[in-house]
């Protein structure tokens, strides 16, 4: 079987952490099919390894010094808030990638887009050469339907030109199919999963006799409400640390808080990080938090609990589904300083933090959120649609 993976952010060099997830899924995909990722280019040429199991290929819309739109932290939306000029791109990066696609994808037997955009420009290739599409939807689609008409737009596209939306959250599913309740039948959910660690075993129970060592992971922009974090650390004892693993448009403004909330010192800024070496920071670190304003099902939270964290998240439906209250975190409202605080002061008890964390890898076990299943579903839905498109 011959798919197209279209997406608008995928780690170009071994480096970037832009659009892993994607990159992941395709990793595992690679294996049981011939796959073929199509993505927008970067200012550099792609370097990555040779022994990746799938093809990829990068559609430039832009002179080569200008095509900064889709590999910046946070992804285009990110980008269009930081360099509003880059609007002018739009048109040429949404015309580049529909020629490309429709280059590409005579071939395949099946078009698999990622995002609401990539949706409606495969669903309309899809149509030009009678191939199946499936349109894999996140938290930042989810997250603007209710209140843009542009991307409820999009999401109409996706479900009218294609033969299949798929939402990694239950939540988001189950929104989407409130909106368009004629086309609940196209809709289905098909988590995200993590690469489990191997080396697991009460990894945390030793470490930091005297310290609580909190850890943030994620891209520094508004929507992570990563200020809220810092605030809460100013108001704790000082024997918790925080270690914030990311980068973006937030990053100064953010340094700047901790400076004048005299907390400097017990800060770590560490800015982006290969992927790879993301768990190797996560098993050193006590507490996961997640103080997001909305969310799809984020990926980082999985691999916290994959690598045995407790967790203390905002109170939002992309939390929900992962974390349960005592049991392996606890949650407080969206930006509410106190609420943090409080939470936070409860896992200063290292053996509620163990049994949290024990808790939080076992539902990732339990639950079978790895790389690999979610590349089962995927196939296994694959093969349906092609299956139904031969006859």
């Amino acid at each position: 079987m011959h798919i197209l993976l279209l997406t608008t952010s995928f780690p170009l060099r071994p480096t970037s952490a832009s659009g892993i997830f994607v990159e992941r899924l395709a990793s595992e995909l690679g294996q049981q099919c011939q796959l073929h990722v199509l993505a927008p280019a970067s200012t550099t040429p792609p370097a990555l390894p040779k022994n990746k199991t799938y093809q990829l290929t990068t559609f430039s819309y832009a002179p080569q010094e200008l095509q900064i739109l889709a590999q910046t932290n946070g992804g285009i939306p990110a980008a269009l808030v930081t360099k509003p000029w880059l609007w002018l791109l739009i048109p040429l990066f949404i015309t580049s990638m529909l020629f490309s696609c429709l280059w590409h994808a005579r071939r395949t037997n099946l078009i698999f887009a990622n995002w609401s955009i990539c949706g409606a420009i495969a669903g309309i290739v899809g149509r030009i050469w009678s191939r199946p599409v499936i349109t894999t939807l996140r938290g930042e689609d989810a997250n603007r339907i209710e209140s843009s008409l542009f991307h409820r737009l999009l999401i109409w596209l996706c479900l009218n030109l294609g033969n299949s939306v798929v939402t990694v959250s239950s939540d988001i599913a189950t929104r989407i199919k409130h909106i368009f309740p004629t086309m609940a039948h196209k809709i289905r959910m098909i988590p995200n999963g993590v690469y489990l660690v191997q080396d697991y075993n009460n990894q945390h129970s030793d470490k930091h006799e005297d310290k609580v060592q909190l850890i943030i992971l994620g891209s520094l922009i508004p929507r992570k409400s990563v200020q809220t974090a810092l605030s809460a650390l100013a108001c704790l004892p000082t024997d918790y640390l925080l270690t914030i693993i990311g980068d973006g448009p937030e990053m100064n403004s953010l340094r700047m808080l901790a400076n004048s909330l005299g907390i400097v010192e017990r800060v770590h800024f560490v800015g982006s990080v290969p992927p790879e070496q993301v768990s190797t920071w996560l098993k050193n670190a006590d507490v996961f938090i997640a103080s997001s304003l909305s969310e799809g099902r984020p990926n980082a939270m999985l691999e916290a609990m994959a690598t045995g964290l407790p967790i203390i998240a905002t109170n939002i439906p992309g939390h929900r589904e992962l974390v349960t209250t005592n049991v392996n975190g606890n949650f407080f409202a969206i930006n509410d300083v106190d609420g943090l605080v409080i939470s936070l002061l409860s896992l200063h008890d290292k053996n509620l933090r163990q049994r949290y964390g024990e808790a939080s890898r076992h539902y990732i076990v339990e639950q079978g959120l790895t790389w690999e299943n979610s590349a089962r579903l995927y196939m296994n839905l694959f093969t349906q649609l092609t299956s139904e498109n031969k006859h």
